[in-house]
């Protein structure tokens, strides 16, 4: 389950993850109930090592995204649209992870 930061979220929530796996394909569906109005965002930080050694820092990352979401310095969104050419969120191609730890919400688009 994940963390409800009650500064932003109110209400009792009720949370489910419900993975499916489809083919070769790994779906996670992500619902939410609430009792009271509320703003309620969810999402998956996928933090997978697919080698299995130690390290990330030869893993590659393709994400099908021109542009992503800045977000603020509580990695809240600005609700703003960047584009990705040439900043250290372009993973149009695959590329290696940056250094360092980022949080950031792409807009994805149809694969090429």
């Amino acid at each position: 389950m994940g963390r409800i930061c009650s500064e932003y979220a109110s209400g009792q929530h009720f949370l489910r993850a419900t993975y499916e796996v489809d083919g070769e394909a790994l779906r996670l569906n992500l619902t939410a109930q609430s009792d009271a109005d509320t703003i309620l965002n969810l999402c998956h930080p996928p933090y997978t090592n697919l080698s299995g050694v130690q390290s990330i820092s030869d893993h590659r990352l393709q994400i099908f995204a021109d542009r992503n979401l800045p977000s603020e310095a509580a990695l809240i969104p600005t609700g703003q649209l960047a584009d990705v050419a040439g900043s250290r969120f372009d993973f149009r191609k695959a590329t290696r992870l940056p250094e360092g730890p980022f949080n950031n919400t792409c807009c994805l688009h149809k694969m090429p």
